[in-house]
């Protein structure tokens, strides 16, 4: 897609920052550039998780978002489902 950054140069960048400077960092399939627009649900879902879950999300650091499933997977494995949950 034109515009985007490479992967290998986002991957060495977040390779590069210490690892007590990092967040957090999600994949997200069939989505390259602008997530708002190529995927508005999955990304509303994803920040809505991230507001609530702000301590798993800087414990797993790395994610990989599923936007068909509206799922999210963890670096250690775990699968997450992205749902709105009733206050």
């Amino acid at each position: 897609m034109r515009g985007c950054i490479p992967e290998k140069i986002l991957n060495d960048f977040w390779n590069a920052i210490p690892l007590a400077q990092k967040v957090s960092k999600i994949t997200v399939l069939g989505s390259e550039h602008k997530m708002p627009e190529a995927v508005p649900g999955f990304s509303a879902l994803w920040i809505d998780f991230v507001l609530r879950n702000r301590q798993l999300v800087a414990l797993e650091k790395v994610f990989v978002g599923d936007p068909k499933f509206n799922i999210v997977k963890t670096e250690s494995g775990q699968q997450i489902p992205l749902a709105h949950s009733p206050h």
